[in-house]
């Protein structure tokens, strides 16, 4: 409530937290909630190649930069 941000990066969701959130889909919920909180005018930096990334931006109201190195990168 403090600071409302105006931009997310995220840089992959991977099994790197797995343990701590309970899975691969947790994560990308988890780190959805950082995009999904952005306001419409707002800017989201995320990883394409993340095989998750529907997942993560499921909630996001704003239209998302991808970066990755594959075909569906921005």
């Amino acid at each position: 409530e403090i600071a409302q941000p105006t931009i997310g990066v995220v840089t992959f969701v991977g099994k790197q937290h797995s343990g701590l959130f309970g899975g691969e889909e947790a994560i990308a919920k988890a780190k959805g909630e950082l995009v999904a909180h952005l306001p419409k005018n707002g800017h989201a930096f995320v990883n394409a190649d993340s095989p998750l990334i529907d997942l993560l931006l499921k909630e996001s109201t704003v239209n998302p930069i991808t970066i990755g190195s594959g075909t569906s990168a921005q």
